[in-house]
């Protein structure tokens, strides 16, 4: 009695899935419906689980097809050349930009140029140059810079190596003064923090909320390699505000 009942169930759910119409988008989607009416200006069409609720429509010009329950097919545009997927500036895949922020990537304060290409894997490099306060007592504000590259392992995401100049902390002396071990630190702010340079490794993201605009933000470590007597290693940390040029669509 089960098998029949499995049966009976597997041929009901068969039988449904084609009881319907389905729609083809240009831009890769597909809705179930009971079309009810076609012409070169637009579709008239009900939600398979409404039958006698809203009719809703779309522009045929936005539609590739529509297949019909009894086996039809009918084909309103061409696929190839209009689906947005064939440029990736207008998807967002491929761009250039330029970010204003603060980091070792902006160069502490200041601003940032970018080029990513690919699909949803891809590449890019930067540079970026700006001001920070940490120098010496007689040039207290110096100018730094970084350049490097990055792989973007999904859109926006990326892994990314750079050579630059970062702010680095002095390590810690101690010089007991009495016998309960108390330590005196060196305060003098241009002797404790002072700008290093050096490569950095990080993982962030680029997120554009629009087709220009959106943040940029990532975090890692950057290695000191230029002045002895400061830590080996300063976290490594960006955040800005990305404006994206104007790319133009490559059609295939």
């Amino acid at each position: 009695m089960k098998q029949i009942l499995l049966v009976f169930s597997f041929f009901f759910i068969f039988s449904t899935s084609f009881s319907q119409d389905y729609i083809y988008f240009l831009n890769g989607k597909k809705t179930a419906s009971t079309v009810l009416e076609v012409s070169k200006e637009k579709i008239r069409y009900h939600a398979p689980d409404d039958p006698e609720g809203l009719v809703r429509e779309v522009a045929s010009r936005e539609v590739y097809m529509i297949t019909y329950r009894n086996g039809k097919e009918e084909i309103f545009g061409s696929k190839k050349t209009v689906r947005p997927e064939q440029y990736f500036s207008n998807g967002k895949n491929e761009y250039y930009s330029l970010s204003m922020g603060i980091g070792q990537s902006h160069g502490f304060l200041g601003v940032r140029f970018q080029h990513r290409w690919g699909g949803l894997q891809g590449w890019g490099y930067h540079a970026g140059i700006g001001i920070s306060p940490f120098g010496t007592s007689e040039h207290p504000v110096t100018l730094n810079f970084s350049a490097g590259g990055k792989f973007f392992f999904y859109k926006g995401w990326f892994l990314g190596v750079q050579f630059g100049t970062f702010a680095i902390q002095k390590m810690k002396e101690y010089t007991p003064v009495d016998t309960s071990k108390i330590h005196n630190y060196h305060n003098n702010y241009h002797d404790d923090i002072r700008t290093a340079c050096g490569p950095s490794i990080m993982v962030g993201g680029d997120w554009l909320f629009s087709r220009y605009f959106g943040i940029t933000g990532d975090l890692g470590v950057s290695f000191n390699v230029s002045r002895p007597g400061f830590e080996a290693t300063m976290v490594a940390v960006d955040l800005g505000f990305i404006y994206r040029f104007p790319g133009k669509k490559k059609q295939n």
